[in-house]
């Protein structure tokens, strides 16, 4: 979610490139670590006159270590969007498209959690999370003449997500007054997601027609989940967070 270079001078510009970039997320009420991925993502964009259309995939290619107290494991991040936008002028960019986003974290129980447990304990796990919906934008460029172009943008996101828990549950069974963490869940769970993402990018162009991009870009969300477990109505509201810095090509034909 990011506002466009300047396309090129024939009606129909066509541009694919590609981008490797560090990804940081963060599930306060899920994890006391924070995940982190090496990403590759890959773009394809056509501009017609003052519009443009893009398609981006991102996919992490070495997985984040997870290290928590009762688990160890390794997690996985991978995001598809596609994006609308109209140059109102040079300087100034609406976007809005859709998006979608999933982490799968596999979980290992360490052994002195299995010993502990006696066998009554699902060794292995895993848990995945995913928001889906749309997002509208502004985006800001700024000329540095022979130093390219620095460009702003900030989008607001209204998702849905679906999140699937399947380790062991806790013991007993739960009443109004326990007080249920969002990490002792099992099954899946719906909630509402909204939130805003703000970047920043620099981009030169290395020759006619391939431009150099560097990024750093920000996403805050909020997941609003009322549901019921075991009878009892529980409602939680989740914090998540990515920081993503990343460079990469442009090839504009």
């Amino acid at each position: 979610m990011s506002p466009s270079i300047a396309l090129a001078e024939s009606e129909i510009a066509w541009m694919m490139g590609g981008q490797i970039s560090h990804k940081t997320q963060e599930l306060d009420q899920l994890l006391d670590s924070e995940l982190s991925f090496k990403v590759v993502s890959l773009t394809a964009r056509a501009g017609y006159r003052d519009f443009y259309a893009a398609v981006n995939l991102s996919q992490s290619f070495d997985d984040a270590d997870v290290s928590e107290e009762g688990e160890t494991g390794d997690a996985s991040r991978e995001d598809y969007d596609i994006t609308l936008g109209w140059n109102i002028t040079p300087e100034f960019t609406v976007f809005g498209g859709y998006k979608t986003g999933e982490t799968e974290i596999d979980f290992k129980a360490r052994d002195s959690v299995i010993e502990d447990a006696e066998g009554d304990i699902t060794a292995a796990f895993t848990d995945t999370f995913e928001e889906s919906g749309l997002f509208v934008g502004v985006g800001y460029g700024i000329s540095l003449g022979t130093a390219g172009q620095l460009g702003f943008s900030i989008a607001y996101a209204d998702m849905d997500a679906d999140n699937d828990l399947t380790g062991t549950p806790d013991e007993g069974d739960m009443d109004e007054e326990d007080d249920v963490d969002f990490d002792d869940l099992t099954g899946t769970f719906s909630g509402d997601v909204s939130g805003y993402s703000a970047a920043a990018q620099w981009s030169i162009p290395l020759s006619d027609s391939l431009v150099y991009q560097a990024i750093i870009r920000y996403n805050s969300y909020e997941q609003e989940i009322d549901d019921t477990v075991q009878g009892v109505k529980v409602s939680f509201d989740v914090d998540e967070r990515f920081y993503e810095m990343g460079m990469g090509l442009l090839y504009v034909f």
